[in-house]
């Protein structure tokens, strides 16, 4: 859990991609937060890890249950028309209240209203 995330419950939501194979998120200025484009692990802050799975990579975490997300972030499902499901991440959140998102995310509407999250 981490600390001061209050949230007793986790929202799994789903985002349907549609990116092509070559779409990929221009990484000029990784700065290794949630979010942040990578190529590895290494290039991620603490827990974070590098997943490929998304274009250019993301630094996040998987997850499964409350409070498995950092601070200003929500457990979201993820599915690509092209390659299936992606696993449930911890994406940025967005919107009145949050800060923009990292450079190469656009902040998306979710089907939870009030609820935006930042994505490629």
């Amino acid at each position: 859990m981490w600390p001061g995330h209050g949230e007793s419950r986790i929202l799994f939501l789903v985002l349907l991609l549609s990116w092509g194979c070559g779409a990929e998120r221009e990484c000029r200025h990784p700065d290794g937060e949630l979010g942040s484009c990578c190529s590895s692990d290494a290039d991620c802050s603490g827990q974070l890890q590098c997943l490929q799975q998304f274009p250019g990579g993301m630094c996040s975490l998987t997850c499964e249950e409350a409070g498995s997300c950092p601070p200003a972030a929500a457990c979201i499902r993820v599915e690509s028309q092209s390659q299936g499901s992606l696993g449930r991440v911890c994406l940025p959140r967005c919107g009145d209240g949050y800060p923009s998102c990292p450079e190469g995310l656009s902040c998306t509407t979710t089907s939870v209203a009030g609820l935006e999250v930042c994505f490629p």
